[in-house]
């Protein structure tokens, strides 16, 4: 009876590393992924007239 009861806290310890690590793994691929596809749309989408264009507005706003 000790057996079976010792096998089943070492599987429910297994299971709880495994979901543990899998949702730490997911959590870093998931950061990893949306930083890297916003780094490419920022890279995609970035206009430097635009950039010129803004820094004009707020200078005038300034003045």
């Amino acid at each position: 009876m000790k057996l079976i009861a010792k096998n089943e806290q070492r599987l429910i310890k297994k299971g709880i590393t495994k979901v543990f690590l899998c949702r730490f793994y997911s959590f870093i691929f998931n950061r990893i992924i949306s930083d890297f596809l916003l780094f490419i749309l920022i890279i995609l989408f970035n206009d430097p007239g635009q950039k010129e264009q803004i820094a004009a507005d707020h200078e005038i706003s300034y003045i």
